[in-house]
């Protein structure tokens, strides 16, 4: 059950967002990582999201140690999301494209 859906928003994500994510590949759980372009800042990017209703967590929010802004090439710079509520493509398309619209947004600042 859960590899389907998670399935769903891998392919979601990577029709919606190539070139802005790459998702991590992984046997089970439940939470994706998507690597986020280096052109964003996940907590930013997370935080427009949370306001639009999605939940959806900065990786490096999870880093036990900050790192400071002059070294953001090295920082952990990923959103994980969750995919147990997911039970459409339609769902999971109309989310995904709420992403799009708040990265889109962030994009054109």
């Amino acid at each position: 059950l859960y590899a389907a859906r998670r399935e769903m928003l891998v392919v979601s994500l990577m029709r919606q967002l190539a070139g802005v994510v790459d998702v991590e590949q992984q046997a089970g759980g439940i939470q994706l990582l998507a690597w986020l372009d280096e052109r964003f800042v996940d907590s930013v990017v997370a935080a427009q999201a949370q306001r639009q209703g999605l939940a959806i967590e900065a990786l490096s929010d999870w880093a036990l140690e900050k790192r400071e802004k002059t070294h953001q090439k090295n920082r952990q710079n990923g959103l994980l999301m969750g995919f147990t509520n997911l039970t459409s493509v339609a769902e999971t398309d109309r989310l995904v494209a709420k992403l799009v619209t708040v990265i889109t947004a962030l994009s054109e600042r």
